[in-house]
């Protein structure tokens, strides 16, 4: 009733996506048409490592990734779209990489943004993409996530990969301190 929201994602990549989701909104609206489509993709070039919750957070999202994104696509009751951009491995020359799709929470995170706010137009549709160097990494990367998603779905081994870092657990400040993204 008094118009508030829970942020129940606000963390290293769902602030920046989210939030980029709406800067690429506002400021391409006013050089487009009003009933044009939107469609923003992110690109994520990082060092460093990942934290013990962002390890378990995954492993949980690959348990469940054959249930289905229940947020793939919605319209509202006026009729606009709200969408998951469906962009497989593609090279991107803007980044100078190759993006490779990320199973990450953080679409979502955009997407209900657009599904609360008009102004992200009528027809808005978004993804979030790794920038990997080149094709053998980032099949490298994918034949690596889809053994550890292959694994996940068993609960004796999903048990063994939760030992590889506990929640909690993360990059030394050393090592934070050289990372960039």
């Amino acid at each position: 009733e008094s118009g508030a929201r829970i942020v129940h994602c606000c963390g290293f990549d769902s602030i920046p996506h989210d939030g980029g989701g709406r800067h690429a909104s506002r400021t391409s609206r006013p050089h487009v048409p009003a009933a044009s489509a939107i469609r923003v993709r992110g690109y994520l070039k990082a060092t460093g490592g990942f934290s013990g919750g962002t390890w378990h957070s995954a492993l949980g999202i690959f348990k469940d990734l054959g249930k289905g994104d229940a947020q793939r696509e919605s319209r509202d009751p006026s009729g606009r779209s709200i969408k998951k951009l469906d962009l497989g491995l593609h090279r991107e020359p803007l980044v100078k990489s190759w993006g490779l799709p990320m199973p990450t929470i953080d679409p979502w995170m955009a997407r209900r943004s657009a599904r609360e706010l008009e102004e992200y137009g009528p027809d808005f549709a978004n993804g979030h993409f790794v920038c990997m160097p080149s094709l053998p990494a980032a099949l490298a990367l994918v034949a690596g996530v889809g053994v550890v998603v292959g694994l996940a779905q068993l609960e004796p081994t999903r048990k063994l990969l939760e030992r590889v870092k506990d929640p909690g657990d993360g990059p030394s400040a050393e090592h934070r301190r050289k990372a960039r993204f």
